[in-house]
């Protein structure tokens, strides 16, 4: 019975170790397996990280060339746009020096049109001042001759002077400076003829007692003479 338990127990010692064994190779193996696991997943996340870096660098690498495209494409309209402004600048300018050139010849030809219109108005008011003043002198010799006329009528100088008067106030017309002058010239010739008047009756008066006084004495002489003709007479009968 001791055998029986002694052999029981290294059967059980050897089942134990046995099984004790198993169970380290069994935990080996499971070790192996997380190690192996785990490098595995160490390696799928290198890989995955390997990826995603590629990734990243593809995408950068995209961003810049997309970045560099976007300049070029700026870059391109920008130059674009400056050979557009540029010929829109010179055909701006062009059409500002054509309105410029226009407007000058515009403005000339205006000129030339002004300068037309107002050599025109200064022949016709040539044309219409010698017209006024043919007319005036034709008036002036009618009235000129009229005077004659009124003269060889007998008409007086004071008729004639009024008459004269009268035409220089139709002449003068609302002018106030050519009536004050016809007015005073009227005024002047007037004494003047007064004063021929009386000059004249004074020499008239003058002359004829000059007149009287030598008739005077011609009679006197006359009777002075008849008085010695008769006395030779009685002188030469007594």
């Amino acid at each position: 019975m001791v055998t029986r338990r002694g052999y029981l127990s290294s059967t059980g010692g050897f089942a134990d170790g046995f099984t004790s064994g198993f169970g380290l190779m069994n935990q080996a193996y499971t070790d192996k397996r997380k190690l192996n696991q785990a490098d595995e997943e160490m390696q799928y996340e290198r890989e995955r990280n390997q990826a995603a870096d590629a990734e990243s660098l593809r995408r950068f690498n995209a961003s810049e060339s997309a970045a560099e495209r976007r300049f070029g494409l700026q870059q391109a309209a920008a130059d674009r746009q400056a050979t557009a402004q540029e010929k829109a600048n010179e055909i701006s300018s062009g059409i500002a020096a054509t309105r410029a050139e226009t407007e000058l010849l515009r403005q000339q030809a205006a000129t030339r049109e002004l300068e037309a219109a107002d050599a025109e108005q200064a022949k016709r008011q040539a044309k219409f001042r010698a017209f006024q003043s043919r007319r005036q002198a034709e008036q002036a010799r009618i009235f000129q001759l009229e005077l004659e006329n009124m003269r060889l009528n007998g008409a007086s100088e004071i008729d004639i002077l009024e008459a004269q008067y009268a035409e220089e106030l139709r002449l003068a017309k609302r002018n106030r400076n050519l009536q004050i002058i016809a007015e005073m010239n009227y005024q002047n010739q007037r004494l003047r003829i007064q004063q021929e008047a009386d000059r004249k009756t004074r020499e008239a008066a003058e002359e004829a007692a000059r007149l009287e006084a030598e008739r005077a004495r011609q009679r006197q002489e006359f009777a002075f003479n008849s008085m010695e003709f008769d006395l030779s007479l009685y002188n030469f009968f007594g």
